[in-house]
């Protein structure tokens, strides 16, 4: 295989790789930024029974950000995993020439 052609392959792989976590992610950040800028632009302080929504917001944006982190980790290991296959193809590829 050519190295043109590989590369445009490989990242359309590693973009599209844990798509759905990523997106799942994005949407607890938003919710979670909306629920802590809430109060702070309306001045209401919505009550989920005792407790503000605003904590439960804060609770979101951490869990997306653990999300997040989560997600660049796997996709370096992804990455990093087909990079060594490519190579082993190559050598195969060049050893039987």
């Amino acid at each position: 295989m050519k190295i043109g052609r590989v590369r445009p392959e490989l990242r359309a792989e590693v973009r599209a790789y844990m798509r759905l976590v990523r997106l799942t992610g994005l949407a607890l950040l938003a919710l979670g930024g909306g629920l802590v800028v809430w109060p702070r632009l309306s001045g209401q302080w919505l009550m989920a029974g005792p407790v503000p929504l605003q904590w439960i917001g804060f609770g979101l944006v951490g869990a997306a950000w653990i999300i997040f982190a989560f997600v660049i980790v796997r996709r370096t290991r992804f990455y990093r995993a087909r990079i060594a296959e490519m190579a082993r193809e190559a050598d195969s590829d060049r050893a039987a020439r």
